[in-house]
């Protein structure tokens, strides 16, 4: 059976529909500090070696680090300087030109990425926008996805579509009875993937016609 057009698309927000600093530096200090390693200093290492330097200099407590640094990002109510990710507003104006409803499901702390898809100039293609502190449980839990859906009115199906770079963005969907499909560099077996926006848009303009 061939797919159904999607009657309402959610995305992920930071590394599907936008990009920017791969590290928050501000972020990475509190980190450190956290850790008793204030004695690291990212001064004047060069920002593309920063992450090598980093497990360089922690060794073994890496992994310990990578996860803290995701807690506090999550929780930072700063709005950080992001820009839409390439040829994503091709996407975003077919699906609102054919009135399909769209959605944002991110981990980001809830009024902060609010402020984040107002101040990046996205805001009128979204009617939901959902993000830590929202739901009682943030992704991998479906929670997220069916509140931004019951606010959209529609109910969870496969002509759902939830676009994602990550793994917690697919179990997420499933959980939820939507359609995963991965953005990006990211491949899960046995889900659709599109490595750019150009080949996404494409796909949907074909399902829509």
């Amino acid at each position: 059976m061939s797919m159904r057009p999607p009657v309402a698309v959610i995305f992920d927000w930071c590394n599907t529909l936008v990009t920017g600093s791969a590290l928050d530096y501000e972020t990475v200090d509190k980190v450190l500090k956290h850790m008793g390693r204030s004695d690291i200093d990212l001064a004047s290492v060069d920002p593309s070696t920063v992450d090598r330097y980093l497990v360089h200099s922690l060794g073994s407590r890496w992994k310990e680090a990578s996860a803290l640094y995701m807690e506090f990002a999550e929780k930072s109510t700063r709005v950080r300087k992001l820009i839409p990710s390439s040829n994503v507003l091709e996407l975003l104006e077919l699906l609102y030109d054919n009135g399909i409803s769209m959605g944002i499901v991110s981990n980001k702390n809830g009024p902060s990425l609010r402020e984040e898809v107002r101040a990046t100039g996205l805001s009128k293609y979204f009617s939901a926008i959902i993000g830590s502190g929202d739901t009682p449980e943030n992704k991998p839990s479906p929670k997220p996805v069916i509140a931004a859906l019951e606010i959209l009115d529609v109910t969870p199906s496969e002509q759902v579509f939830f676009v994602g770079d990550s793994v917690s963005d697919v179990a997420s969907a499933r959980s939820a009875k939507c359609l995963p499909i991965v953005y990006g560099g990211t491949e899960v077996e046995g889900v659709l993937s599109f490595r750019n926006f150009i080949d996404l848009c494409g796909f949907v303009r074909g399902l829509l016609n």
